[in-house]
């Protein structure tokens, strides 16, 4: 649910303490804000793939967890929630801490992070894949997963074994790990 994202996101927060060495009081520049934002969103997304990929591959993980979200027939904003915690921990929760592990961002970075994650996962379950919103959500970058490369996913992959299209910011992932299955609207 988006609860257990939270829940997922204050508890790594309330750890970034013991595990960020940075003094949290010092206000990041913009230069480091963005690079910081930046970093987060790769390393991030990174693993999200893999915490999506292996919930497809391992069936009992597909059986458990990751099949409840794939139970929503059409992809909506508030099918973003209806998922198992343990589904949302593997994606979200522990991509996200292990992103903070490694680059060690000021918490106004992770926040940043972490809301425009939220942002991200709701407007890829919208169905809306037109050009403005691909405008207001940036996913006119180069190797952005827009919201046709997320619709596939849910409209063909809904089993566990050899599905496509696990990448939610990127789908860079998924050409270099052979998960890509190319929409009309992929950008290279």
């Amino acid at each position: 649910s988006v609860r257990t994202v939270w829940v997922n996101i204050m508890i790594s927060a309330y750890l970034m303490p013991a595990l960020i060495k940075n003094d949290p009081t010092i206000k990041p520049t913009g230069k480091e804000l963005l690079l910081q934002f930046l970093a987060l969103t790769v390393v991030g997304d990174f693993g999200l793939y893999w915490g999506h990929r292996i919930q497809h591959e391992f069936t009992s993980l597909w059986e458990k967890y990751h099949s409840i979200h794939h139970s929503v027939e059409s992809p909506s904003p508030m099918s973003t929630g209806h998922i198992h915690s343990v589904d949302t921990t593997l994606q979200v929760g522990l991509p996200g801490l292990v992103a903070a592990i490694l680059v060690q961002p000021h918490p106004l970075s992770y926040y940043l992070y972490s809301c425009t994650q939220t942002c991200e996962h709701v407007m890829n379950h919208s169905g809306l894949d037109d050009n403005l919103i691909d405008l207001l959500t940036l996913k006119f970058l180069p190797l952005r997963g827009n919201i046709a490369h997320h619709d596939y996913h849910h409209k063909f992959c809904g089993y566990a074994g050899r599905a496509k299209n696990f990448g939610e910011t990127f789908w860079v992932w998924d050409w270099l790990f052979g998960t890509l299955a190319v929409t009309s609207k992929v950008r290279k």
